[in-house]
């Protein structure tokens, strides 16, 4: 019985979550399209919140401010590179410096709630029947969720193409969120890999289909990017299960006197590894 609430829940709270995704960014507060989109995603964040610790689901261990782990400082340069090296190789457009904040607070209120609703909540859910099923489903339920974006009248390729994109994004989020110990740090990389929603530049159209491939080709393509992201999130657990490097007890010494580890007799632990 306790199961079939669980999953009652899952299932309401979900489909709410696809309702308020769908209507809300629309002109329901204001003309601006960013005001009304960083309310929308504050609401749904401040409700997921709140929903996973009403519920006391485990991933409220990662509700807390990151710690110091080099294994997790390690995760975080191997994963940001990509956005970083995007964002200065193409640079971001904007009118003012207004327009940029505007911009900023609403990627990072679109982060905040993508994250909490799929990282926080969906995976908290699922993380009783095991971490790589709560990894694999809660980042397919993440994937679907984007159909919303396509429904109902854009429904092709694209959706797709889009699924299995966030699908991959997903299951890269969970085991960032893993290695750091916090749910903060997928929430501002989840901000920053969206950067081109609001500053990339216009591109003009040509007129082509993009996807004027052949069916197989269009079928298999998304697999190659899925795989790509699978291994990055292989990766990243891979760091985390790892055993690093004695360092050198110079290096503890000026560690524990920035109150960076929690002296041990004979080993430090860094505060916040476990």
């Amino acid at each position: 019985m306790r199961n079939v609430r669980m999953w009652v829940s899952l299932v309401g709270l979900s489909i709410m979550a696809l309702m308020t995704l769908r209507f809300f960014p629309g002109n329901w507060l204001s003309d601006d399209y960013h005001l009304n989109s960083i309310v929308s995603y504050l609401l749904v964040a401040v409700f997921f919140y709140g929903a996973v610790y009403i519920m006391g689901l485990p991933s409220l261990q990662y509700f807390g401010l990151p710690k110091f782990r080099i294994k997790a400082l390690f995760a975080v340069v191997i994963a940001f590179s990509l956005p970083i090296t995007q964002i200065v190789d193409e640079g971001l457009e904007y009118s003012s410096w207004l327009d940029l904040a505007s911009g900023i607070a609403f990627l990072l209120a679109l982060g905040f709630g993508e994250e909490m609703l799929s990282r926080g909540f969906t995976y908290g859910v699922l993380l009783k029947f095991g971490r790589f099923r709560a990894i694999f489903f809660s980042s397919l339920f993440f994937g679907l969720l984007h159909i919303n974006v396509y429904f109902p009248h854009e429904l092709g390729w694209d959706t797709y193409y889009h699924v299995f994109s966030t699908f991959g994004f997903g299951m890269i989020m969970c085991a960032l969120m893993i290695v750091t110990r916090t749910i903060w740090i997928p929430v501002v990389y989840h901000a920053m890999i969206d950067w081109h929603i609001p500053f990339d530049r216009p591109v003009k159209s040509t007129g082509e289909d993009t996807f004027s491939y052949s069916l197989w080709d269009n079928l298999t393509g998304p697999l190659f990017s899925l795989a790509f992201d699978i291994g990055i999130m292989l990766l990243l657990l891979g760091i985390d299960r790892a055993r690093m490097p004695r360092m050198p007890k110079w290096f503890w010494r000026m560690a524990e006197k920035w109150k960076l580890v929690t002296p041990g007799t004979d080993n430090y632990a860094f505060i916040g590894e476990n």
